[in-house]
C-alpha cells in the first residue's frame, strides 16, 4: 500500500512539473516588431516573457532576417516561427522552468533525392539549375545530363529550383525516398526568342571553372551587323581577346586561334565564323547553351590549350511548330522547331548573305577594287527522337560555305607604276554527327558519339607590280602568287559514363578515338596559275593520324564550401603518310586539377592546374601579306605542342553585379613557327629579289621549328544590372612570347597573337517597354608581323632583305565602335522586331594585313595596309511565330 501512494505522489508531482514547463511555452506573447532578426527576437521574448534563452551561435545564424506570423501568440508559436527551417529543437532547462535551450535537432534524418532537370517545351535537359533544399539547408547543380543529387529532409522538405530564363519551381518533398524524379521547367519568355535583357547575372553553374553563356540573352539583340552571332558573346569575357580585322577566331589567354575546342554537338570545328568573324555559322534562336572553359578544363576535354567551347542545339518543340525568320542588310536566317511524332522533333536553321549586293559596289567605287565577292551560307539541321524519359537519339548535321574575294589595282600618276592585289579566301565545313544519351540508373549515365567532318580552306594572294617607262613601255613585271591550301576528314567516336556515388562524390570515365586525313599545301610562283586551287593541289602531303584517349575524373565536395575536381587523360597518337611511310608515335598523360572554395555566399576562390597537348597546329604566315593559314599535324620532324596552365580566381557574385579577377601563367613546350620568316612569304616585291618557287606541296614540314613560349596575365570583369539596363565592361593585360633556338639567336619575341591591352565594353539600355538601345566598344592592341627592313646581297650578288627579329613590326591597334537600336513589338500572333544601327561607326579603318612594295620613284620600300569593313549602317527584321 505504501508503495502504491509513493508511485501516485510521485505521479502527482511529475505532472505538475511538466504542467508547469509546458505552461511557459503556451505563455502569450505580444511581439510589437513583427519582422526583425533572430536576435532581436529572442532577446524581446526575455524580457517580456522573463524567461532565458540559451544558444550556440554555430548553430543558428542570429543575423538572419526573419517574421513572425502572429504578433501576439504563444512562445511556442513564436520560436517555431523564428526558427523555422533550422532544424533547432527546443528544450527546457533543468535548472529551472524559466530557461530555455535551443540545440540542433539531431533526430532530423535526411535523405538523397536524385532526378533530373529538363526542359517542358523540348524535354532537353537543363545545365546549370540551382537546387535549394529548404529546410537541409543543401545546395545542388544540375550536370551536363541534367542530373542531380541533394540531401533533404527526409519527413518533408521544400526544394526550389532557379535557371537564368526559367521560371523559379518549387517541389514539396514528402516522400524523398523513390524512383529517380523528373523535373521539368517553364521558360520565362514574355515575347519568346526576341528579347530578353536578364535580370540577373550569374556564372559559377556548380562546374568548377565553367563559364555557361546563356542563349536567351545572346539571342536578345542583334549584333553590330543585323545579325545574332553567339560567339560575339565569347568575345565579352575578359579571357577572350577581340582579335583584329577579318580574323575569324577567337583568342584566349595568349594562344592561338587553333589552340581552342570548338565542339559542336560534340564534333570538334577548325571554324566557326562567317564573313571575317562578323558572323558565325550558329542560329542563335537553335542554340540550347554553351559551356566555355578558360582554365579548370575537365579530363573529358583534350585536343587544345587554350579553351573549351561545348556548343550543343535545342532538340526541338514537343508541343507545336515554332519559328523565326530575319532580313538584315547582311543577309537573312531562318529557324524552325517542332514535333514530328509523339516522340520524334525536328530543329533547321540557315544563313543566306546577301552582303555582296551592297557592299561590293561600295568598295569598289570607295576603294579602287575591280572585283569583290563576300558571301557565305549554311544549312543546319538535327533530329531528335526520345525513346523514353530517360534515353534519347539525336542525328545532326550542317554544311557551309565563305568566300572573300578582293582584287584591286592602283596605279601612281604618271602611270609608271601599276600595283595589282588580289585575295580569295574560301573556306566551307560539312558534318554529320550521331549522339545517344541514357541515364541507366539512379546514379549512371552514358553518353555515346559518332561524327564524320570534312573541312577544307584555301588562301591565294596574287601580288603584282609592274613598271613602265614614261612613254608607256613595258620595263618589268614583279609577280607573285601564292597558294595556302587545309584539307582534313575526320571520323570521331567517344563514350563517356558518368556515376553519382552519393551528393558529395561522382566521376566520369571514358574513351574515343579520332581518325584525322590531313592534306595541308603551300604552293608559290612567280607566275600566275590560273587553274582552280584544288586543281593545283599534291597528293604527296596527306597524311592519315590515329588518336586514342582515355580519361577518368572524380569530383569531391570534400567540405560544405570546398568543391575539388581531379582528373587524368592518357593518350595515343600515330601519324604517317598516306602510302604508310614515316610512321611516327606519340603517348601522352595530362593531369588536371580545379578547387573552388565558397567562404561565403556569392564569393568563391578558384585554383587550377592543368596539362595539355595538342596534335594539330595552325601555321600563321609570320610576315606582311596575307594572312595565310595552314592547318597540319604532328609528324615525325613537329612534336605535338604541350601546354601547363596555372590559374588563380576571385568571383563576386550577386543577382544583380558581378565582379571577377583572375590572373594566370602559361608555358608553352614545343611550340611551333616558320624557321624563317621569309622561307615561305615574300613580302618584297622587287625586280632582283629572289623568290623560291615550291613544287612540292608539304615544304611546310621541312622549313619550321619548335621552341618554347610563355604567356602571362592578369583580367577584371564587371558587371552590373540596373533597372533601366545592364553595362558589361572587360580588361586585360597580358603578355605572350615565344623562343626559338634557330630565330632571332635563341631571343624572345612577341607571339603573333600577342594583346598586350584588351578592352571590351558594352551597355544595353531599355528605353521604354518597346524601345532598346545597345553600344559596344572594343580595343586591342594590333598585331605583331615580321617586316625586312634590312638589305645585303648574296653570294650570286642579288640583292636580299631581311627582318632584324621575328615580329618586330606591330599592326596599329585594332578598334571601333558598334550602335543598335531595337523597336519591340507585337502585331497579330507574331513577335517583331526591328532593328537598325552601325557597325564601325566612326569609319575606323583596321589593317586586314599589310604588304611592302619598293617605290621605283623614292626607290624606297613602302607599307601597304589592306582594309575590309569600314562604317557600315544596318537594318535587320525578325518575326517570331
Amino acid at each position: 500500500m505504501k508503495g502504491r501512494i509513493l508511485n501516485i505522489i510521485l505521479f502527482v508531482f511529475c505532472s505538475l512539473c511538466a504542467n508547469g514547463q509546458i505552461g511557459i511555452l503556451d505563455s502569450i506573447v505580444n511581439l510589437s516588431t513583427p519582422i526583425q532578426e533572430i536576435k532581436n527576437h529572442l532577446a524581446d521574448l526575455e524580457e517580456l516573457a522573463k524567461i532565458e534563452i540559451t544558444y550556440s551561435p554555430s548553430q543558428i545564424d542570429d543575423n538572419q532576417l526573419v517574421g513572425v506570423s502572429l504578433s501576439r501568440q504563444t512562445i511556442r508559436d513564436h520560436l517555431s516561427d523564428i526558427l523555422k527551417g533550422l532544424d533547432i529543437k527546443i528544450v527546457l532547462s533543468k535548472e529551472g522552468t524559466n530557461r530555455i535551450v535551443l540545440v540542433k535537432d539531431k533526430s532530423l534524418k535526411k535523405a538523397i533525392v536524385k532526378g533530373i532537370v529538363l526542359d517542358q517545351i523540348s524535354g532537353d535537359p537543363l545545365i546549370g539549375v540551382q537546387l535549394n533544399a529548404f529546410k537541409s539547408k543543401s545546395i545542388s547543380f544540375t550536370d551536363v545530363n541534367g542530373y542531380f543529387q541533394i540531401s533533404v529532409d527526409a519527413k518533408n522538405d521544400l526544394l526550389s529550383l532557379e535557371l537564368i530564363g526559367y521560371e523559379d519551381a518549387q517541389i514539396n518533398i514528402d516522400s524523398p525516398l523513390g524512383d529517380l524524379m523528373k523535373i521539368q521547367m517553364k521558360t520565362s519568355n514574355i515575347i519568346p526568342q526576341v528579347l530578353i535583357t536578364g535580370s540577373e547575372i550569374r556564372n559559377y553553374i556548380g562546374l568548377p571553372g565553367a563559364e555557361k553563356l546563356v542563349i536567351r540573352n545572346a539571342a536578345s539583340y542583334t549584333n553590330f551587323l543585323g545579325d545574332n552571332n553567339v560567339i560575339d558573346e565569347l568575345r565579352t569575357l575578359p579571357a577572350v581577346q577581340s582579335g583584329s580585322e577579318g580574323q575569324t577566331g577567337i583568342f584566349v589567354r595568349g594562344g592561338g586561334t587553333d589552340q581552342n575546342l570548338l565542339l559542336f554537338e560534340g564534333v570538334p570545328l577548325y571554324e566557326s565564323s562567317h564573313l571575317a568573324g562578323l558572323s558565325s555559322i550558329f542560329v542563335s534562336d537553335a542554340v540550347k547553351d554553351i559551356l566555355f572553359f578558360a582554365d579548370g578544363f575537365p579530363a573529358q576535354y583534350g585536343g587544345r590549350l587554350s579553351s573549351i567551347i561545348d556548343l550543343s542545339l535545342k532538340s526541338g518543340r514537343t508541343d507545336k511548330i515554332v519559328g523565326s525568320a530575319t532580313a538584315a542588310i547582311t543577309g537573312t536566317s531562318l529557324y524552325s522547331s517542332g514535333p514530328i511524332s509523339d516522340k520524334l522533333s525536328f530543329n533547321v536553321a540557315g544563313k543566306l548573305s546577301w552582303v555582296n549586293l551592297y557592299l561590293n559596289p561600295f568598295l569598289k567605287k570607295s576603294y579602287s577594287y575591280r572585283e569583290t565577292d563576300l558571301g557565305f551560307h549554311d544549312i543546319t539541321g538535327k533530329l531528335h527522337y526520345q525513346i523514353d524519359e530517360t534515353t534519347s537519339l539525336s542525328l545532326t548535321a550542317y554544311s557551309g560555305k565563305d568566300r572573300i574575294l578582293l582584287d584591286r589595282e592602283t596605279s601612281s600618276i604618271d602611270s609608271t607604276l601599276i600595283l595589282n592585289d588580289f585575295t580569295n579566301v574560301e573556306w566551307q565545313n560539312n558534318l554529320i554527327a550521331l549522339n545517344y544519351k541514357s541515364i541507366l540508373s539512379d546514379n549512371w549515365a552514358m553518353h555515346t558519339h559518332i561524327s564524320g567532318l570534312n573541312y577544307r580552306q584555301s588562301t591565294r594572294g596574287v601580288y603584282g607590280q609592274l613598271e613602265r617607262d614614261l612613254s608607256g613601255n613595258f620595263l618589268r613585271d614583279n609577280t607573285k602568287d601564292v597558294i595556302s591550301f587545309s584539307s582534313i576528314s575526320d571520323i570521331n567516336a567517344y563514350t563517356d559514363l558518368s556515376y553519382h556515388y552519393n551528393e558529395q562524390v561522382s566521376f566520369k570515365i571514358g574513351a574515343g578515338r579520332l581518325l584525322h586525313k590531313y592534306n595541308p599545301t603551300i604552293r608559290q610562283s612567280k607566275e600566275i596559275e590560273f587553274d582552280n586551287t584544288e586543281v593545283l593541289i599534291a597528293g604527296d602531303s596527306a597524311y592519315i593520324a590515329k588518336e586514342d584517349y582515355i580519361y577518368g575524373e572524380f569530383l569531391i565536395k570534400a567540405f560544405k564550401n570546398l568543391d575539388i575536381s581531379a582528373g587524368v587523360r592518357a593518350s595515343n597518337y600515330k601519324v604517317s603518310l598516306l602510302d604508310g611511310q614515316e610512321e611516327q608515335k606519340y603517348r601522352f598523360r595530362e593531369p588536371r586539377l580545379s578547387i573552388i572554395y565558397t567562404p561565403w555566399k556569392d564569393q568563391y576562390f578558384s585554383f587550377s592546374y592543368n596539362q595539355m597537348v595538342q596534335y594539330v597546329h595552325l601555321l600563321v604566315n609570320p610576315s606582311a601579306g596575307l594572312p595565310a593559314d595552314l592547318w597540319v599535324p604532328s609528324t615525325r620532324n613537329i612534336s605535338p605542342e604541350f601546354a601547363e596552365h596555372f590559374s588563380l580566381g576571385y568571383s563576386l557574385q550577386k543577382k544583380k553585379f558581378n565582379l571577377s579577377l583572375n590572373a594566370y601563367v602559361k608555358q608553352y613546350d614545343q611550340a611551333l613557327d616558320y624557321s624563317s620568316a621569309f622561307d615561305l612569304f615574300f613580302s618584297i616585291l622587287n625586280s632582283e629579289e629572289f623568290i623560291p618557287i615550291y613544287t612540292s606541296s608539304n615544304e611546310w614540314d621541312r622549313r619550321v621549328s619548335s621552341g618554347i613560349g610563355l604567356a602571362r596575365g592578369w583580367e577584371l570583369r564587371l558587371n552590373r544590372v540596373f533597372p533601366w539596363g545592364k553595362i558589361n565592361a572587360a580588361y586585360s593585360r597580358s603578355k605572350s612570347t615565344r623562343m626559338f633556338d634557330d630565330i632571332d639567336n635563341g631571343m624572345s619575341f612577341p607571339f603573333t597573337f600577342n594583346r598586350s591591352h584588351d578592352i571590351n565594353i558594352s551597355t544595353n539600355i531599355d528605353l521604354s517597354d518597346k524601345w532598346h538601345f545597345a553600344a559596344k566598344w572594343v580595343y586591342g592592341t594590333g598585331s605583331a608581323f615580321t617586316l625586312a627592313i634590312e638589305e645585303f646581297r648574296s653570294p650570286e650578288g642579288i640583292r636580299l632583305r631581311r627582318a632584324d627579329g621575328r615580329n618586330n613590326y606591330f599592326n596599329a591597334p585594332f578598334h571601333h565602335l558598334d550602335l543598335n537600336m531595337n523597336r519591340i513589338f507585337k502585331y497579330n500572333q507574331f513577335a517583331c522586331r526591328f532593328t537598325f544601327g552601325v557597325y564601325n561607326a566612326y569609319n575606323r579603318l583596321n589593317p586586314f594585313y599589310t604588304y611592302l612594295y619598293i617605290d621605283p620613284n623614292v626607290g624606297q620600300p613602302k607599307l601597304r595596309q589592306i582594309s575590309i569593313f569600314p562604317v557600315i549602317p544596318h537594318l535587320s527584321f525578325k518575326v517570331n511565330w
